[in-house]
């Protein structure tokens, strides 16, 4: 990974529209061939069936495309997620505590236009 940012959200936005924005730019933009997840528990329709598959299931959560995009544009709440998309690079957006959006990647920064306000965060907080 060579950048890690932190997602500004304002207090008149929603977290949920603002994460469906960056996620749908990065599946338009590049060709995803991998959607996976490492953690969840988010409410809605798919989020809980997510939650629930995840919870039985204890290793990474291979999902497809239109479960990701139905999952962060769905009516519900995302309190945690760790969803990485893999090609020949990785974005790992991680949400904690439903309020703050982290991503973390080796591939091509993303544009201020799509990220909006955001901090820069020291990537090896996120080496494992």
């Amino acid at each position: 990974m060579n950048w890690a940012i932190s997602v500004v959200i304002s207090d008149n936005e929603i977290f949920e529209r603002r994460l469906e924005a960056i996620i749908l730019y990065v599946v338009k933009k590049d060709q995803i061939e991998g959607f996976f997840i490492n953690d969840i528990d988010a409410t809605g329709e798919m989020g809980s069936e997510m939650t629930m598959k995840k919870n039985v299931q204890k290793e990474r959560l291979a999902i497809t495309e239109k479960e990701v995009l139905t999952l962060v544009s769905e009516m519900g709440q995302i309190f945690e997620l760790d969803l990485l998309l893999v090609n020949s690079f990785e974005y790992r957006f991680i949400i904690r505590d439903g309020n703050s959006l982290d991503i973390v990647s080796n591939g091509e920064r993303l544009p201020f236009s799509i990220l909006g306000m955001h901090n820069d965060l020291n990537v090896n907080l996120f080496l494992e």
